[in-house]
């Protein structure tokens, strides 16, 4: 893994994080901080040691419904009612709306209108926003 500082044509400055995948195949992925690459190579290199590839060139293969279902599997630090508030709050609410969506597709906009949508208190509208 690399990190790397270069310009933009505007003269701005980006970093771009490079990793190899297990093919040996490079991927690379830029940010506008050097906080945010630095994050985001943490998060590969953690992704790396729990067996999970990251491979944003695969994001369309991968629907919203098995990203949860993955990222469930590794929520063993909650409790029990906890975990089926998580359940509920995706089967009745999240799945309807992005269930089938791949995960490349999903953005702040569509987000936001899913939100703005929601015929509940605004209350439970910022619970249930916070999760995604």
């Amino acid at each position: 893994m690399s990190i790397s500082k270069y310009k933009t044509t505007k003269g701005e400055p980006r970093w771009l994080v490079e990793w190899r995948l297990p093919t040996r195949q490079k991927r690379k992925k830029a940010f506008r901080t050097e906080r945010e690459a630095r994050a985001f190579e943490a998060e590969v290199i953690a992704a790396r040691s729990r067996g999970v590839i990251y491979d944003p060139r695969r994001g369309d293969a991968i629907s919203t419904a098995f990203a949860y279902a993955s990222w469930l599997e590794t929520r063993q630090d909650v409790s029990a009612k906890v975990y089926r508030g998580y359940e509920d709050n995706w089967r009745l609410h999240v799945q309807p709306a992005f269930g089938a969506w791949p995960v490349t597709r999903i953005d702040r906009d569509s987000i936001q209108r899913w939100v703005n949508e929601m015929d509940v208190s605004p209350r439970t509208r910022r619970w249930l926003s916070r999760d995604m």
